[in-house]
């Protein structure tokens, strides 16, 4: 108000009796209609640019048209008395009337005070301004918007571009922009740091396809904008592939929701999958229906990203499937797809350090969570995975340090996963396989896995192994059902161990699951060499084989001539022990020799797995047999070779004579044995060993 009163006062100054139009023209000023008397202040009414000035009683008002003509160098006029108006010259230089308008109006202009957008940012210049546009404007050339002036779309107003672009650093002034479309054209937009796809033309309806105004208004924002979806259903007719680090934000996942409407790979796409592009993502708030129609719901190779409480349901593979590193997915709900809830993809060793928190993860048809080879030093947490038809979580791979700690699984594995080599189904809630491909169970990367602390109903088991370079198992819970803690798998060839070693596995304190292992062989010889290194929390430290050897006597007659006795090789491991043979050189099918047990005498043990176990070797061409008789589906173990052997393991009946020991298979060679073990699975084979005589 002060510098309308100010303006005035000056003009008045200026001015005399008869009515007059003061016309500037850059940096000159004329008189027209009348002469001007400097030295008399009593004029009731006059116009400046337009504007009628009056103070009637001596009170300065002003009254502003709704139109005016801004001034051209071609209105210029050289008046004689130019000189006298030398102090409005220099207040007024390049005075337009847009320009009093703005200021009169607070710093705002109006897209009608100019030709077209280009001349008002021109005319503008570097003075801050508001420019307001509240009339539909058609573009001939690219538009630069400078930092000083806001667009500010009014009524509906639209730009039409064509293809000529918009840019500058103006275009970042987008917060009071109204939920409606600014911009039509095919050129591109640029400067935005938040951007609404409603801006580019999207309906919002569900219906219509608006995938191409959701890609536009992406690329018109800087790197590390925000994309902001508004409350409703956008139509997604293609996959949204996201090229640079921003921010994605929905209204929250029971308000923006994403319809797929046609068959596509992903709804959403970052970075190049197997390639050497990673983009950050940070993606909240939505909810992508896929419909059966996309693979995918969120999909990439990403790197330190977020994606958080967002809802994915109705797609075909997998909900999200991703690859990278240092990401985290949390608090989101996958369910009712097709496939699995959360896969890792990609090249081996780029999948890292990823961490699953308090995630839901229900009703889908393959597995919550499906880890590719090439992950590790991941973080399975607080997570509820439940009513997954193939199991909750299924590591495979070249994959170390899984960490599965705190979740609820319940109700999964209710069909299981298959395998094709060997062929077996098997129904668990953790799935641990160290083959590069997921149908064929084999130990060729053994992976190190925590499972700890886990709730568990539904499912066969816990978990399903093979082999590990680290297994840890401890403070689980099995709240209801006949299941068991860890279940793991035989081997078909019965001389090496095919499924590998449970090497440094470890079974702590768990409650409520019918038994700690159990156990699926191949064939019928059933080796379990590869357990002899896991160790259970809780059960007996006793050996109860014969450990002094002279003590072993023939324990099974088969007419060999055979004969046992101090052999004059030495065990490789430690040569200071005491090792025996058996010697048979004219018979494949020799005696055997050991020791027999009362089962009776052990009512501790009743009812406990049991595994009998020595170091083995044999010279020659045969093969020595680890042997058990007394129990039901006893088996042999064979080594050629020192091998630290694990025979059948079983339980240990009430009742009966159980016989252990040596026997070989073939003519022309001898068995040497040292070290026996007999006692309950789970205890760590070579601690006992170590106190053997």
């Amino acid at each position: 108000m002060r510098i309308w009163f100010s303006l005035i006062a000056v003009l008045c100054m200026f001015t005399s009796a008869q009515a007059a139009v003061i016309t500037p023209a850059f940096g000159k000023w004329s008189s027209a209609g009348g002469s001007v008397d400097a030295g008399k202040q009593n004029v009731n009414t006059m116009q400046v640019l337009g504007a009628t000035f009056s103070k009637p009683g001596g009170k300065p008002t002003m009254t502003i048209p709704t139109a005016a003509t801004e001034l051209t160098a071609a209105a210029e006029a050289t008046p004689a008395d130019s000189a006298t108006f030398g102090f409005l010259d220099s207040v007024f230089k390049r005075l337009t009337w847009a320009n009093l308008k703005a200021i009169l109006r607070g710093g705002v202009a109006y897209d009608t005070d100019y030709a077209n957008l280009n001349a008002a940012v021109t005319a503008i210049g570097s003075t801050p301004r508001t420019l307001k546009i509240t009339t539909d404007q058609t573009l001939t050339a690219n538009l630069t918007i400078p930092a000083n002036i806001e667009l500010l779309p009014l009524n509906g107003a639209v730009i039409n571009h064509g293809a000529y672009i918009i840019s500058g650093p103006g275009m970042a002034n987008t917060a009071r922009w109204p939920l409606a479309r600014i911009v039509n054209g095919t050129g591109l937009v640029s400067g935005l740091k938040m951007s609404r796809p409603e801006w580019f033309g999207a309906a919002r309806d569900g219906v219509a396809d608006d995938s191409a105004a959701i890609t536009k208004a992406a690329a018109s924002l800087d790197s590390g904008g925000l994309f902001s979806y508004s409350p409703g259903s956008y139509g997604v007719g293609s996959t949204w592939v996201i090229d640079k680090i921003i921010t994605v934000r929905g209204a929250g996942q029971n308000s923006t929701f994403l319809n797929v409407l046609a068959s596509m790979d992903a709804v959403i796409s970052a970075g190049t999958v197997g390639g050497a592009t990673s983009v950050r993502l940070n993606i909240a708030g939505i909810n992508i229906t896929g419909n059966g129609l996309a693979d995918y719901g969120i999909y990439g190779y990403t790197a330190l990203s977020i994606i958080e409480q967002n809802y994915v349901s109705g797609t075909i593979v997998s909900a999200m499937a991703l690859e990278g590193w240092s990401s985290r997915i949390t608090n989101n709900t996958l369910t009712g797809n097709t496939g699995d809830g959360v896969q890792t993809i990609g090249r081996a060793g780029y999948c890292q350090n990823l961490v699953l928190s308090t995630n839901k993860i229900y009703a889908n048809g393959g597995w919550g969570f499906f880890v590719g080879s090439g992950s590790g030093n991941t973080v399975l947490q607080n997570n509820t995975i439940e009513n997954n038809d193939k199991g909750a979580a299924y590591i495979w791979g070249n994959v170390y340090l899984y960490n599965i700690d705190k979740n609820y699984l319940e109700v999964n594995a209710s069909v299981g996963h298959t395998f094709t080599t060997p062929s077996f189904n098997v129904k668990t809630n953790i799935l641990v396989n160290g083959s590069p491909d997921p149908s064929v169970f084999a130990p060729t990367y053994p992976p190190n896995v925590n499972m700890t602390n886990n709730h568990v109903t539904g499912g066969d088991s816990l978990a399903f192994v093979t082999s590990t370079s680290m297994l840890n198992v401890e403070g689980n819970n099995n709240q209801a059902g006949t299941r068991v803690l860890v279940a793991t798998y035989g081997n078909p060839s019965g001389i090496i161990s095919s499924y590998g070693s449970l090497s440094n596995a470890a079974i702590g304190l768990n409650q409520g699951f019918t038994s700690t292992v159990s156990y699926t062989y191949v064939g019928v010889d059933g080796v379990l060499r590869c357990l002899d290194s896991l160790t259970i929390k809780g059960v007996s430290k006793r050996n109860i084989a014969k450990t002094v050897l002279s003590g072993w006597t023939k324990v099974i007659d088969n007419g060999a001539a055979s004969t046992f006795a101090v052999s004059a090789i030495a065990f490789s491991q430690d040569p200071t022990r005491v090792v025996y043979e058996l010697i048979d050189a004219d018979s494949a099918a020799s005696d055997v020799y050991g020791f027999s047990i009362d089962a009776s005498k052990y009512p501790q043990l009743h009812g406990k797995y049991m595994s009998f176990s020595a170091w083995i070797k044999a010279t020659g061409s045969g093969n020595v047999n680890l042997y058990v008789k007394g129990v039901a589906g006893s088996a042999v173990a064979y080594s050629a070779g020192w091998v630290k052997s694990t025979n059948y393991i079983f339980v240990m009946p009430t009742t009966g004579t159980l016989v252990f020991g040596i026997a070989k298979d073939s003519a022309g060679s001898t068995a040497q044995v040292t070290a026996p073990v007999l006692a309950e699975y789970g205890n760590s084979v070579d601690d006992l060993m170590a106190v053997i005589p």
